[in-house]
This record gives C-alpha cells, sequence and structure tokens, in this order.
C-alpha cells in the first residue's frame, strides 16, 4: 500500500518524502561540479524598469486585463526569460510578467 501512495505522490510532485531506499540523502552531484541546483541556477538581480510596465502574475496571454504598472526605475530579480516577455520578482515579493522591452541592467 505504501508503495502505491508513494508512486502517487511521485506522479502528482508532490514526493511526500518517498525516496528510495537504496540511494543515500547525500550523494553527492558529481556531473555539476557539486554545484547544488540553486546555485545553478541563481537568478540576477541586476535589473531595472527602463521605463513604466504593465504586469500580468499569470501569464502575459491572460485573458484579464493587466494586474497593474511597474513605475520606471523599479529594481527587479529576473527568474525566467519567455521571448518577447520576462518572469521577474519586485522587491517586495511579486512575481509577474513584464515585456522585454521593458528591462535593462541595473547601474552598479
Amino acid at each position: 500500500m505504501r508503495m502505491m501512495i508513494c508512486a502517487a505522490a511521485v506522479m502528482i510532485g508532490t514526493g511526500m518524502g518517498c525516496t528510495p531506499s537504496s540511494k543515500s540523502s547525500n550523494s553527492s552531484n558529481t556531473s555539476t561540479g557539486g554545484a547544488t541546483p540553486s546555485a545553478m541556477t541563481a537568478p540576477s538581480t541586476n535589473y531595472v524598469l527602463t521605463k513604466d510596465a504593465q504586469y500580468y502574475k499569470n501569464s502575459p496571454a491572460q485573458p484579464m486585463p493587466p494586474d497593474g504598472t511597474w513605475r520606471e526605475g523599479t529594481k527587479v530579480t529576473l527568474v525566467k526569460s519567455m521571448g518577447n516577455y520576462k518572469l521577474v520578482q519586485s522587491s517586495g515579493g511579486t512575481k509577474a510578467y513584464v515585456a522585454s522591452d521593458a528591462l535593462g541592467p541595473a547601474a552598479k
């Protein structure tokens, strides 16, 4: 029964603490030189909005109006690049999509 629950949990992505008993929980990742996944995908915080930009929390193609507007000069963290839009996170914690042409490098 536990095996069926673990299999179902893995299929829906929760994991629920189900790990194979033959694999050590302290195994190192040698294919990445020992780097952790979070170290390899650290987001970049060196971006700023170069103009006022409407943002979309769900998707730039959402069937609703924009969720709001961030003002020029707002500093953001790049989370993911998706063509004409970028998923960014504001210093306040809001994750949303903005037009790629509204982003520029932040001054150092």
